[in-house]
């Protein structure tokens, strides 16, 4: 599956919209909202919190606390 394939683009993009909250600004998820929804997802998501924390940490390439579409997107298609 191809990055820039813009079919899939286009589906994470529209995946990270729903995840953002009204309160958040355009440049990305707070890591630990993220973190709460991964949490809340968890019979979903399979996932215990020390590999909750891993992605996360994993995915926010800048250290800026937050993950954009951009990051997103990456850690979409890992």
């Amino acid at each position: 599956m191809a990055l820039n394939n813009g079919r899939y683009r286009s589906y994470y993009r529209t995946q990270f919209q729903q995840l953002k909250s009204p309160r958040n600004d355009q440049f990305g998820i707070p890591l630990n909202e993220l973190r709460n929804h991964l949490q809340n997802q968890r019979t979903s998501t399979n996932l215990r919190d020390d590999q909750i924390d891993l992605l996360i940490r994993e995915a926010d390439q800048n250290g800026d606390q937050r993950i954009t579409v951009e990051e997103f997107e990456e850690l979409a298609f890992e």
